[in-house]
């Protein structure tokens, strides 16, 4: 079961902090997120918080939301290595 972030600040950037972590540490995949609900009972706050942690990833350009169908991954693409010569 996930706790929540003990860092300071408010909960919902603690929160969005931690799930950005299970999108770059690939421990959620490109895809749907887990739901509002299931988020919200995982880490025991309200589903207030966990949708202003999902904005945060939204802004960030790391979920995609899909009225009536949920959040999802957005596939993280590789940046290109420069070489100078």
């Amino acid at each position: 079961l996930p706790t929540m972030p003990t860092e300071p600040g408010n909960k919902y950037s603690r929160l969005a902090a931690d799930l950005e972590e299970h999108i770059r540490s690939g421990r959620w995949e490109t895809g749907k997120v887990p739901s509002v609900r299931d988020i919200a009972e995982s880490y025991r706050v309200s589903v207030v918080t966990v949708s202003r942690a999902l904005q945060i990833l939204r802004d960030k350009g790391l979920v995609l939301t899909v009225e009536r169908s949920g959040c999802y991954v957005v596939p993280q693409t590789p940046q290109p290595v420069r070489t100078w010569a």
